[in-house]
């Protein structure tokens, strides 16, 4: 092909689902000064974590969330209760939540104070500023919590994801709650909201929230709730395949990554962990990580001192490293 200097020719390189135009210069291609996603093309090493050092506490494990001063201690939301472990999962022990040991949905740290937790029930919000040896009750409105996070640049802002009220926001820490529904899809049956059963908070902008929808995929608001809106750029949708539930997890850096993690069903036999960024160009890039097959994602941790992603399955822990997956420090 021939192009003179004033002619622009184009051509269409594969980069997933992608364009990209090129422009002729006398001599040579050149890519015009544009932003746009690149796809995660390298594989990720993940190496399995010695059960010497982690072991998953439960094969019905809802989550796992790290304490925000010592990455060592974590929390794991079960059937049977809040567990904690002060060596990194190698052991864990019940914590009780106002004295019983009744299923946990949902589970959050304080970002800035260490000793302040939230645990969700079917029974409601519980919160301890003592590291959980005291706990008194919140007063929600409503449905059976799913998810809680913490507005990491505004600690007084709450977002609580339910089964059937959709998403409701404290500005007061956990005082009070009102919905911020607009938006969000309807129930096919019922005069309710889709069940919202994921949530992460942009750790700079506390009006920036993700909620994750079975079947729906991902939702964004950037007005602190007041507009929700489908959020799927190159994501495989319908997630109707996905056996666990979504997982989304900020890692630390700057600026700070989206990531998301879901099992997909690929046949009866067959499912496979799937992986995606969010990329400056606000599209979700796959990141293609050696995992192995049928492992059940239950959860996923973001190691901010070894920069590394932790999935937990029901008897194993994968580790990812985040670096060449979008993610700088």
């Amino acid at each position: 092909m021939h192009c003179t200097a004033s002619l622009i020719c184009r051509s269409i390189l594969l980069l997933g689902m992608s364009t990209l135009s090129l422009i002729w210069v006398p001599g040579q291609w050149q890519v015009p000064t544009v932003a746009f996603a690149h796809r995660v093309d390298e594989p990720q090493e993940a190496q399995q974590v010695a059960t010497s050092r982690a072991v998953p506490p439960h094969r019905r494990l809802r989550g796992i969330e790290p304490d925000v001063q010592d990455g060592q201690k974590l929390y794991a939301a079960t059937p049977q209760g809040l567990l904690l472990s002060p060596d990194g999962g190698l052991s864990w022990q019940p914590l009780p939540v106002a004295q019983t040991h009744a299923e946990v949905f949902a589970f959050a740290v304080h970002p800035k104070q260490a000793a302040t937790l939230f645990v969700g029930r079917a029974d409601g919000v519980w919160k301890s500023a003592d590291h959980g040896h005291t706990w008194h009750s919140m007063v929600v409105p409503g449905s059976v919590p799913l998810a809680l996070r913490i507005a990491e640049s505004q600690p007084q802002m709450l977002y609580l994801a339910t089964a059937r009220h959709g998403v409701l926001k404290s500005l007061d820490g956990g005082q009070r709650w009102h919905e911020i529904n607009h938006g969000l899809p309807a129930a096919r049956a019922g005069k309710r909201l889709e069940e919202v059963n994921g949530l992460a908070v942009d750790p700079t902008d506390p009006n920036t929230v993700y909620a994750t929808i079975p079947r729906q995929g991902v939702y964004r608001t950037l007005d602190g709730g007041q507009h929700w809106h489908p959020f799927n750029p190159r994501l495989p949708l319908p997630m109707a395949g996905s056996l666990t539930l979504p997982k989304l997890v900020f890692a630390a850096g700057t600026p700070p990554r989206l990531y998301l993690a879901f099992n997909e069903l690929m046949h009866s036999h067959l499912m496979r962990t799937r992986l995606y960024v969010l990329s400056e160009n606000q599209e979700w890039l796959p990141v293609e990580v050696e995992l192995p097959e049928n492992f059940p994602l239950r959860g996923i941790v973001a190691d901010r001192a070894k920069h590394m992603l932790q999935l937990w399955g029901p008897e194993l822990v994968w580790e990812v490293s985040l670096s060449g997956t979008g993610n700088s420090h």
